[in-house]
């Protein structure tokens, strides 16, 4: 079998918050997760917000430091890379992030914003870049092209602007690709395209994506496995076709059931719903963080240890004591 392009190993993210007027305490971000990605795979990470997904994916790119545990890419370890190798790295990587509006620069026209990444790694003479930014803008479906490159972002609408995103991303060529929330800032008709385009162009250039999402349903359509966090942790992990069809832990069940019902005759229904917000990371519940909310919460186990994350079923994991036969 052939070794993972990106490997996270039992990571860890702390973050430091004030307490008091002299004091600060961590906050445990990403605690423990260990992942791989094969090349040309999409795995998505669901969870509600606070639980760790962006703040993974930014550890996956090097962009926040991790406290604990190795990220590797391509068999190398990213934290270990000297200066030379960071930019060759950077070079084999993108993201893609959730606001537009925000990650482009509005005094900026299409084609400089684009651009940019080729201009920062020395790529290409003057003709060569333009040429590659015309592909990448063709190939998000910004056409015609060299109409849409002269555009500031203010005359771009929302959807169009998450595009000029990714072209920014695939004028790289990458290998891989972090995309956080991509679709949850454009309208409706916009995100079924949107997601529609993210898988041709991650199947035409065989680029691995981790794809950052609350919404379970998008990450059944897009990705291949589907990684579920709460409060840091993994949860649930497997293939999408098995973590949707026959979700194992509470919390999964939950996100599952929140999901919109597109049949008018069964909205009617009573459905059941995920009682409170998830708990302060500060002071994260005992044992299973997630037995405050969990319906199926056992006295005595749950609120005891933290259950490991072990495979139940072939290639789906679980960590939940309903899954497990050992005492605690």
């Amino acid at each position: 079998m052939s070794e993972p392009l990106v490997r996270l190993e039992d990571v860890k993210v702390d973050f430091s918050v004030r307490k008091g007027l002299f004091g600060s305490e961590s906050i445990h971000a990403v605690d423990g997760v260990t992942l791989d990605i094969a090349a040309g795979e999409v795995v998505a990470v669901v969870g509600e917000s606070g639980s760790g997904k962006t703040t993974l994916g930014r550890a996956a790119l090097g962009l926040v430091r991790v406290t604990d545990g190795h990220v590797h890419f391509d068999n190398t370890e990213i934290s270990a890379l000297p200066r030379k190798a960071q930019k060759a790295f950077r070079r084999r990587t993108a993201a893609v992030f959730q606001d537009p509006f925000a990650s482009i620069d509005p005094f900026m026209k299409a084609y400089d914003s684009v651009a940019e990444p080729l201009v920062i790694h020395g790529i290409g003479n003057e003709r060569e870049r333009r040429e590659r930014v015309l592909q990448a803008l063709h190939d998000v479906r910004l056409r015609p092209a060299p109409e849409i490159a002269d555009k500031y972002p203010d005359l771009l609408s929302g959807g169009q602007r998450q595009r000029l995103s990714i072209a920014r991303a695939l004028v790289m060529q990458p290998q891989f690709i972090v995309a956080d929330e991509p679709v949850s800032m454009v309208d409706a008709s916009s995100r079924a395209e949107l997601l529609a385009l993210l898988r041709e162009l991650q199947e035409r250039f065989n680029i691995a994506f981790l794809y950052i999402t609350h919404d379970i349903a998008t990450a059944r359509h897009f990705a291949q496995r589907i990684v579920v966090m709460y409060l840091g942790c993994v949860v649930e992990m497997g293939q999408a076709a098995d973590i949707v069809r026959s979700p194992l832990h509470p919390y999964t069940q939950a996100l599952i059931a929140s999901v919109p019902e597109p049949d008018p005759a069964n909205r009617l229904k009573q459905r059941p719903s995920l009682p409170g917000e998830p708990p302060n990371p500060v002071n994260a519940p005992s044992g299973c963080s997630f037995h405050p909310r969990c319906a199926a919460f056992m006295a005595g186990r749950c609120e005891l240890k933290t259950p490991v994350l072990r495979e139940v079923e072939p290639d789906h994991y679980v960590a939940c004591y309903l899954h497990e036969t050992d005492e605690p």
